[in-house]
């Protein structure tokens, strides 16, 4: 493998990366401030986009970056977690709210992982 070879294709990764990082970025504004920005896409997906902001500035080394995302993401899961809980105890437990409880905390758990990790 030549130098310029090496040296084009981490350029390459390092731009897809900082795509990457723009469009979670750009992506965790708009779903804090409620705006869709896709088919479906509600506001309870920026616990998600968080994660995936911690795991990129992981990635690129900034740990106490991806650790303000990863404890942004882990208070709103737990916030919503508590919510279902509430909602599942008054009675309200058709199988998409179940569904959604347990895909939390499938996330929360991801979450305090990652946590760990930084």
């Amino acid at each position: 493998m030549t130098k310029a070879f090496k040296y084009q294709s981490k350029k390459r990764k390092h731009s897809r990366s900082e795509e990457s990082k723009r469009a979670s970025k750009e992506s965790l504004e708009n779903e804090a401030k409620g705006v869709k920005t896709g088919p479906g896409k509600e506001k309870d997906e920026v616990a998600l986009t968080e994660l995936n902001m911690c795991a990129i500035l992981s990635h690129k080394g900034d740990h106490q970056g991806a650790l303000k995302h990863v404890r942004s993401s882990i208070e709103k899961l737990e916030k919503d977690l508590a919510q279902l809980k509430i909602r599942i105890e008054m009675g309200d437990s058709d199988t998409e709210l179940i569904d959604e409880t347990k895909e939390k905390q499938s996330l929360l758990a991801i979450a305090y992982y990652n946590q760990g990790c930084q």
